[in-house]
């Protein structure tokens, strides 16, 4: 199985540096535009599938790439972003003001935000929600439009990291990676490619 990840789209609030996390926002303007790039450049792909959060931001990005299939997107609760809790909405800047202990542990142990979600349970997640594709699509290609830390966190689990390890992946908005399954593992084939988008 060939496994086409990808990060959502910007948003208003990525532009802004704003952690965003369960907070639902559409795309920017320039988001939209990075998906139908996207769109463009995996119109060729042979895809069987298209999977998305069900956060529109990254819903929006995954209608965009599946339209010129004529693929319905499948949503899926646990391919969300990891849940920020009080964090949401507010700069790094503003969390490390306003929680300086809590964001302290956060850098530098990937404990849960204040409120929010364990990186590992969003690793459980992830896991869970791709494995159950893989079953459904062997010998497929199928794209999974997912977020920053929900992404960083299945990757870091093909690689056997810990969360920790997991967050020091670097995922950008439009970013793509490709796992390939075979032999019982998953094969990192792409990490964080950004086709014509100057990156």
């Amino acid at each position: 199985m060939r496994l086409i990840l990808v990060r959502h789209g910007t948003t208003a609030s990525n532009e802004d540096g704003c952690i965003q996390g369960w907070f639902d926002e559409a795309l920017s303007p320039s988001g939209v535009a990075q998906s139908e790039e996207l769109a463009g450049v995996l119109a060729t792909v042979p895809l069987a599938a298209v999977f998305s959060s069900d956060l529109a931001r990254a819903r929006r990005t995954a209608e965009i790439i599946a339209a010129p299939h004529g693929l319905t997107v499948e949503l899926d609760r646990r391919l969300r972003e990891c849940r920020f809790g009080e964090w949401e909405g507010l700069t790094r800047g503003q969390i490390r003001a306003r929680f300086p202990e809590d964001f302290e542990r956060w850098l530098t142990k990937a404990s849960a935000p204040t409120g929010g979600e364990a990186y590992e349970s969003v690793m459980a997640r992830m896991v869970e929600a791709v494995d159950a594709i893989r079953e459904r699509w062997r010998d497929s290609t199928v794209v999974v439009v997912s977020h920053s830390v929900s992404t960083k966190m299945l990757i870091g689990a093909a690689l056997g990291l810990d969360a920790n390890g997991a967050r020091k992946i670097s995922i950008t908005e439009a970013g793509v990676s490709e796992l390939e399954w075979g032999h019982g593992a998953w094969l990192i084939r792409r990490l964080n490619w950004r086709p014509r988008l100057g990156a």
